[in-house]
């Protein structure tokens, strides 16, 4: 699990609700789901996580086979323990 494969895991839609919680104000509709993603470019994953609900915490762990149990901080770091011993990559269709 990669920093791009969490981007990825979320639609469009959500990508824009993360965009707009991060102050970013720029991006739009109309745009394609890679553009979106690459918006996210300059900021931390913990920071995009950290505006994650803890129900999307716990889904982006259980789309990658791990157990989603626990706090919302619990689960964060667990994502982020995750991305730094996996070299496996994922995708989901928007």
């Amino acid at each position: 699990m990669n920093r791009s494969d969490i981007l990825n895991f979320f639609t469009k839609t959500k990508l824009l609700q993360l965009l707009e919680k991060l102050s970013y104000k720029d991006a739009r509709k109309s745009w394609s789901k890679d553009r979106l993603i690459t918006c996210f470019d300059e900021t931390p994953i913990k920071e995009i996580l950290l505006q994650c609900t803890h129900k999307q915490c716990q889904d982006i762990l259980s789309f990658f086979d791990s157990s989603a149990q626990g706090t919302k901080e619990k689960c964060i770091q667990q994502i982020l323990g995750l991305i730094k011993e996996s070299g496996t990559t994922y995708t989901r269709e928007d």
